[in-house]
């Protein structure tokens, strides 16, 4: 993902969720280099199955993918996929848990 080769990243990340069904930071990643690709609706797929996987898989609780972070992809993909209600909804529940974050630059409030 770092080298911007999106589609070999892809290919990687996938392969390590074979390997490791419950790793919760590859699925994150892999959302992100869906979301990237343009491929919004596999990308908010991948990172609600990711979410089934959230703290069972945890090699080191330092280097985990932070909530904040994945909060706010969760909120991008839902907008992207033009879930309206639960875009809403998370949006609230963000502006509650971070509501200085300097994402919301990004984001219309």
């Amino acid at each position: 993902m770092k080298s911007d080769n999106l589609v070999q990243a892809e290919v990687a990340l996938k392969k390590s969720i074979e390997v490791r069904i419950e790793h919760y930071d590859a699925y994150v990643m892999l959302a992100e280099v869906q979301e990237l690709m343009g491929k919004n609706g596999e990308a908010l797929a991948t990172l609600e199955t990711g979410f089934t996987y959230k703290g069972k898989d945890i090699e080191d609780p330092d280097e985990e993918v932070s909530d904040p972070d994945v909060q706010f992809l969760y909120l991008r993909l839902l907008k992207a996929n033009d879930m309206q209600n639960e875009y809403e909804q998370q949006k609230k529940k963000l502006e509650k848990s971070a509501p200085e974050d300097e994402r919301w630059s990004e984001i219309d409030r």
